[in-house]
């Protein structure tokens, strides 16, 4: 009798335990997705702006603007030829 009291005792034992570390293991995932979801529309957010930036428009006014640089044309081009030393 004292048998079979120990050993359901250490089975709910292990049970308990087994139960509160998968709770635990789980709000961790829990926790692991939310960071990821946030990371996931940061990036999204970040790629949106580089997009906009980025864009031939948007490039030709900031080098307008900020850097006073104008596109090379065709006729601008130096012609570089091959030098033997």
């Amino acid at each position: 009798m004292k048998f079979l009291f120990i050993v359901s005792v250490i089975v709910a034992s292990i049970t308990i335990i087994s139960k509160l570390v998968v709770t635990d293991q789980e709000n961790q995932i829990k926790i692991l997705k939310q960071e990821i979801d946030f990371l996931e529309i940061e990036i999204e957010s970040i790629q949106t702006d580089l997009a906009y930036t980025t864009s031939p428009q948007n490039l030709k006014e900031i080098s307008k603007k900020q850097f006073n640089h104008f596109p090379i044309f065709l006729e601008d081009q130096i012609k570089v030829e091959d030098y033997e030393e």
